[in-house]
């Protein structure tokens, strides 16, 4: 295998940052720099790293050591998340962070109406970079954290909430979707956005 896995450190956040800025698009109009972005995005990474409110995994060329890939999983989580991956309080953007706090709301609500008082595992993202995706990266990281899951007790399933076009590659992790729901994006009734509730289960089954 030409990658490795290993767990993320503080000092990973300005490559798992990177990553990030590559594989994300912007909801809404910005007008933040690609600098501005990164540096907020570094921020966001040390901040979570340190703190450990989420078990990041990074995937790593072991040829030249570049970090390719992360994953974020919340272990055994029984409370919700509050904290949103936006970017900081910019005075020129308030509509853009606005728009993305009333989106990780209504996929906050999506996930406690499916996991309430369910001990899970929440798959919060995973990010390939472009050119290696196709290569059994984001494989290699759905396998880690279905690893962790059976070693907790009683096995417990996976959560995640996922953009249409990356449900078929979970549905052949063996994830089942449960539910969806559709989101109109900068306002526009032509731009709408759907999020898909996946969950995983050691039987297969849905929730």
């Amino acid at each position: 295998m030409d990658f490795r896995l290993e767990v993320a450190i503080p000092s990973d956040a300005r490559e798992l940052a990177s990553i990030a800025i590559s594989t994300t698009q912007s909801h809404g109009h910005t007008s933040l720099s690609l600098g501005q972005r990164h540096e907020a995005a570094i921020k966001i990474f040390e901040t979570d790293i340190l703190t450990q409110k989420e078990e990041y995994i990074v995937a790593r060329n072991s040829q030249s050591n570049d970090a390719i890939a992360y994953m974020r999983l919340i272990l055994n989580s029984k409370t919700w998340c509050e904290h949103e991956d936006i970017l900081p309080d910019w005075p020129h953007q308030q509509p853009v962070i606005i728009q993305r706090r009333e989106i990780r709301a209504n996929i906050r609500t999506l996930r406690k109406k499916i996991m309430s008082g369910t001990g899970h595992f929440y798959l919060r993202n995973i990010a390939v970079s472009p050119q290696w995706r196709g290569r059994g990266v984001g494989s290699a990281l759905v396998a880690r954290a279905k690893s962790l899951a059976r070693a907790s007790v009683h096995t417990l399933p996976i959560y995640l909430d996922s953009d249409a076009d990356v449900c078929d590659f979970y549905i052949k992790q063996g994830f089942v979707e449960v539910e969806s729901i559709f989101m109109t994006i900068n306002e526009s009734p032509s731009d709408t956005k759907s999020f898909h509730a996946m969950v995983w289960t050691r039987s297969g089954s849905s929730m």
